[in-house]
């Protein structure tokens, strides 16, 4: 198969179309990336003007399409200049061969046939295909930076909080201690009360013992004097 009979085909025409629809996807979301400064943005406009520069390489294969004589179906289309160009057409001698039949004929000698144009096409595909995987990997990119960031602010907000709580524990252990100490020294004070109202107490006690040897005395004392005076 000629490649004239090749862009001809149905199939030819299917795949351009795709390709035209795949290549400007691919075109979009590189021109997209690297307006917006995402990362990988410089591949992806290298694999869109690389497509752009595929598809416009096959468009050069396809026919040009055919310029119908309208003229003879509608007579009031016909002037002057369409009457000379068609009889120009009529005496122009014939040429060995069109440019499209000599292009064939190279590509026939360079071994290019149309599995080759199948494969280039199933390469397109996976080009786009790819293109968009990796534009699920610069959103999970973005994604992840934004989450990275969200763990550092909550990291940050934990450390304050850590650092107040140690600040509250501090403090609340320097007043334990004060009150502790301020028990430690009443209790001792207690203590010492206790200790004097022991001391009084003795006191209290060694006096009424001497007041009881006292009045024993003066008791004594006064029968004696009572016995005397009897007698």
């Amino acid at each position: 198969m000629t490649i004239r009979e090749l862009v001809m085909t149905r199939g030819w025409k299917k795949t351009m179309a795709k390709l035209y629809a795949w290549g400007a996807s691919v075109v979009m979301i590189g021109a997209l990336m690297k307006l917006e400064h995402f990362p990988l943005s410089s591949y992806f406009l290298i694999a869109g003007l690389g497509t752009e520069a595929i598809i416009f390489f096959f468009s050069g294969f396809e026919p040009v399409p055919e310029e119908w004589e309208w003229d003879r179906v509608y007579p009031e289309l016909a002037d002057k200049t369409t009457k000379v160009e068609r009889k120009a057409r009529q005496v122009a001698p014939a040429t060995s061969g069109t440019a499209l039949q000599k292009f064939d004929e190279m590509l026939l000698k360079a071994e290019i046939t149309p599995e080759l144009f199948t494969k280039l096409g199933n390469g397109m595909k996976s080009l786009a295909d790819n293109a968009g995987k990796m534009t699920d990997l610069a959103h999970a990119h973005v994604v992840t930076s934004h989450f990275t960031e969200s763990m550092r602010e909550a990291s940050d907000n934990l450390n304050s909080f850590s650092d107040a709580y140690m600040r509250s524990t501090e403090e609340l252990t320097k007043s334990t201690n004060t009150i502790t100490q301020s028990y430690t020294r009443t209790a001792d004070q207690i203590g010492k009360l206790t200790q004097a109202g022991q001391d009084y107490v003795d006191q209290l006690e060694k006096m009424n013992r001497k007041l009881a040897s006292l009045n024993k005395v003066y008791g004594n004392m006064l029968t004696a004097m009572n016995t005397n005076e009897e007698v």
